[in-house]
Formats: C-alpha cells, sequence, structure tokens
C-alpha cells in the first residue's frame, strides 16, 4: 500500500466521519473508521519493524505520527493547505526482503520501498538469468530487487538522470554489495544530446520531496537541471551486451522518446514493463510496441503495461 498523505486523507474520507454529518450517520461510520485506524496501526508497526536501528524506528514513528496530525488538522478544516508526504524527520535505513536502503529525509525515498509499494507488478520481475535494463532506476528499489536474484547469472543496466536520486543509488548499491550492476547518470532518449530535468522545489508543492518526479516533461513552475542523455541502441553498443531479457520503463511521460531509441533493442524481444499515465502517449506506445510484434496487457496495478512477444513454436 502507497503510503501518502492524500491516501490517508481518502481513507479519513471514506471511513472517518465528514464535517457536517448527522450522528446516526457518524455511528454508520464508525465500524469503517475503526477498521482504518487498525489498518493504519498495522501499516506504522510494519514500516517501524523494515528499521535497522533504534534511532531510525523512532524517527519514523514520530514522523507518522506527526503526518497523521497533519491530515486531521487539514480534514477539520484547521488547517488551509493539505500535508505532504515528505515528512521522514532524518535519513534512515530500512531493510526489507529485497536489500538494504538508505532514505533521505523529508522525500517519498521510504515509501518506495515499503514491502506492499507496487506489490501488483512484483512478479513482473521474476528474471533468474540474463539482462536487466532500469530505466529510471530511482533509488534502485527494482534494481536491488533483480540485481540480487540474479547475481553471477546475469547483469543490471540502471539509468538514474537526477543527479541526486543517483548518489542514493551508488549508495544503495554499496550497501548491498551488488557487483552485477552497471550504474549511468544519464537519461535515455530518442538520440544523444542533453535535456532539461525537472524537479519539484516550492514548499507548497504536493509533489516536491517526491524523488520520483523527475520528469524531461516540461512544467513551468519547476527548477531544472541539464542532463546528459543518449539512446539505449548506444549505450549498450558500448557496453557489448547483445541482448536484453527485461526492461522497466518508469520515465514520467518520457516512454515513447525511450522506445525511439531502442529500435535495434526492441528486435530482441525482451519482455517490458512499463508506466504510462497518459491515454494518447499510450495509444502511442500501442502502435510502436505492435509494429514490433509486441503484445499489451495492462497490469493488476492500472498504471503500468506488460509487453511482450508470443514465443512461435
Amino acid at each position: 500500500m502507497l503510503l501518502d498523505e492524500q491516501s490517508f486523507e481518502q481513507g479519513i474520507r471514506n471511513g472517518g466521519q465528514p464535517v457536517g454529518h448527522s450522528a446516526k450517520k457518524s455511528r454508520a461510520l464508525q465500524p469503517r473508521f475503526i477498521s482504518l485506524f487498525i489498518s493504519r496501526c498495522q501499516l506504522v508497526f510494519e514500516i517501524i519493524s523494515t528499521a535497522i536501528t533504534t534511532k531510525d524506528k523512532f524517527a519514523i514513528l514520530i514522523s507518522l505520527f506527526l503526518a497523521g496530525i497533519s491530515s486531521f488538522l487539514y480534514q477539520m478544516r484547521l488547517k488551509r493547505t493539505p500535508g505532504t508526504y515528505n515528512f521522514m524527520l532524518k535519513d534512515i535505513t530500512l531493510r526489507n526482503k529485497d536489500g538494504v536502503f538508505y532514505c533521505r529525509e523529508r522525500t517519498t525515498d521510504f515509501v518506495h520501498i515499503l514491502p506492499g509499494f507496487e506489490k501488483e507488478i512484483r512478479d513482473y520481475f521474476n528474471l533468474t538469468e540474463g539482462v536487466f535494463v532500469d530505466v529510471g532506476a530511482h533509488i534502485g528499489k527494482y534494481t536491488m530487487t533483480v540485481g540480487r536474484r540474479l547475481g553471477s547469472r546475469g547483469r543490471v543496466i540502471a539509468f538514474e538522470p537526477d543527479c541526486d536520486n543517483y548518489r542514493v543509488l551508488e549508495k544503495n548499491i554499496s550497501l548491498n554489495r551488488l557487483k552485477n550492476v552497471i550504474l549511468l547518470n544519464k537519461a535515455l532518449w530518442g538520440e544523444k544530446g542533453k535535456l532539461k530535468l525537472y524537479y519539484p522545489h516550492d514548499p507548497n508543492d504536493k509533489d516536491t520531496g517526491n524523488t520520483g518526479a523527475s520528469t524531461v516533461v516540461c512544467h513551468a513552475n519547476w527548477k531544472h537541471r541539464i542532463v546528459e542523455a543518449d539512446t539505449l541502441d548506444n549505450v549498450l553498443k558500448e557496453l557489448g551486451i547483445e541482448s536484453v531479457d527485461l526492461i522497466k520503463i518508469d520515465v514520467e511521460g518520457a516512454e515513447i522518446k525511450v522506445l525511439e531509441g531502442a529500435k535495434e533493442t526492441l528486435k530482441q524481444s525482451p519482455r517490458i514493463i512499463f508506466e504510462s499515465l497518459d491515454d494518447e502517449k499510450m495509444s502511442k506506445m500501442w502502435n510502436i510496441l505492435g509494429s514490433y510484434g509486441y503484445k499489451i496487457e495492462r497490469t493488476p496495478l492500472d498504471t503500468y503495461y506488460f509487453a511482450y512477444k508470443e514465443q512461435r513454436t
């Protein structure tokens, strides 16, 4: 389950007592509120249990408590703006079944590596040998998941253009002592060059602190930095990698450009799992992948899709 204040607020709206409701309706909602409260307590315990040190466990407890108060005040109309989910008070280090992860304070880092985060698509990353390409690796959730599973039987090529995320990705690779990962601090695009990478910075913007929101898609009110870009075909050729087995693409709206720079790679028929939030772009993705003989299915997680070629007999 994704832990952010938006989902918390939605839960309160669905299970709690909205302002102005009758006492009769309030009583009807009480069991749902209790159920929500219990589920939140279970989630808090789950998060705390992943912390490695006592200091980190205490920091998580206090941070979640303050986040709950912030959401409650907003719901009671005592706070003008909704809280955001960038509330972790200090840097923390967590351990789950995928490995050890360093997470930055006041960011969503820890949310991305919670055991329940994107659990609906976990089975699509069951690669046991070969080459995995992680496009938009962020702090390494899937790089770590697949890299640890592959071991000496394969390699991971991880792309992360955001320099801040890249440094955390490097740290997490080191913490997990992975030797089969090649890290590249660049964006994938339709051609080689330089791009503007936009990221939120306004404290009043709900996306500020969401370290997975960086994008090459223009946002007028966001800051930007210049990053290196190249095509997947170019990079794989330079690395001497002749075939790829699985690709993950999570690039906040630049999926089409990634595919445009992967013409030779797509001929190798790698399985692809990608996120798409835009219907118009999704239609173009269907056309591009369909031209290479791919079939596409929606995963249990609505915004993610799985593309594959049927094996010929």
